[in-house]
């Protein structure tokens, strides 16, 4: 499925319903701890998504795509290069 949902068409979807297309088709990249939460990162179609998660226990509030911006920055910040 990921590979026929563009960005805008994903970013319609309801939360619940992005979330489970990722799970269906997308790639686990890495995860991060900041202030806000935790994001984790996965690669879907031709495009990344962070999901982010915040509280205890851990909720999901944002399932959001994207390519380029301060989004990009924090994956590119999580990711092992030597294991590439």
């Amino acid at each position: 499925m990921g590979d026929k949902l563009g960005l805008y068409a994903f970013n319609a979807l309801p939360i619940g319903e992005r979330a489970q297309a990722l799970w269906d088709g997308g790639a686990f990249i890495g995860a991060t701890d900041h202030p806000e939460g935790r994001s984790a990162f996965y690669t879907f179609a031709d495009y990344y998504v962070e999901v982010l998660l915040v509280g205890d226990p851990e909720r999901i509030v944002e399932v959001v795509p994207f390519y380029t911006g301060p989004r990009l920055e924090r994956m590119l910040s999580v990711i092992d290069v030597t294991k590439l």
